[in-house]
């Protein structure tokens, strides 16, 4: 008994040490202009994590654009797919499911129109329903970050 508590401690940092996080590129911009969250992806080496699938929280006045995949999401064969605002990430080839691990790093950075009309104030970005899937489809824990404030400006005439 005491021998497999010791072994559940020791694997339970695997099963928690993934999260997504994001950034904005600006802290602040006016109504009318354009930002963009950066998606950051941080995994265990031995998680395996070869998909993720998020949604975000977009504020009244900002709509977000097609994201942009980093250069190691590429290299690894991962594509993102948004529908409104649930995110897939992952290789979806037709063929065969990319079982490739998601890289540590940047994954997808995503563009943000605000509306000429959207009020001034601090608006906020959240992502939720993380989650994380491996090559044979086993769920994997991955911490959702906390959100992130974007201040709006009036728009200069």
């Amino acid at each position: 008994m005491k021998l497999s508590i010791i072994a559940l401690l020791a694997f339970a940092p695997i099963a928690f040490s993934q999260f997504l996080a994001h950034s904005l590129s600006t802290p602040e911009t006016e109504a009318g202009g354009a930002a963009a969250i950066t998606l950051t992806f941080t995994a265990s080496p031995s998680a395996n994590v070869a998909a993720l699938e998020w949604a975000f929280s977009l504020p009244k006045g900002v709509t977000a654009g097609e994201p942009v995949l980093s250069p190691a999401a590429i290299a690894a064969g991962k594509t993102v797919i948004c529908k409104g605002e649930k995110c897939l990430f992952g290789g979806f080839a037709a063929a065969d499911i990319n079982a490739k691990p998601v890289p540590s790093g940047v994954i997808a950075t995503v563009p943000l129109e605000i509306s000429p009309a959207a009020a001034p104030g601090v608006v906020f970005f959240a992502i939720s329903k993380v989650l994380g899937a491996d090559s044979y489809g086993t769920a994997i824990t991955v911490a959702a970050p906390k959100p992130v404030a974007l201040k709006i400006k009036r728009r200069r005439l």
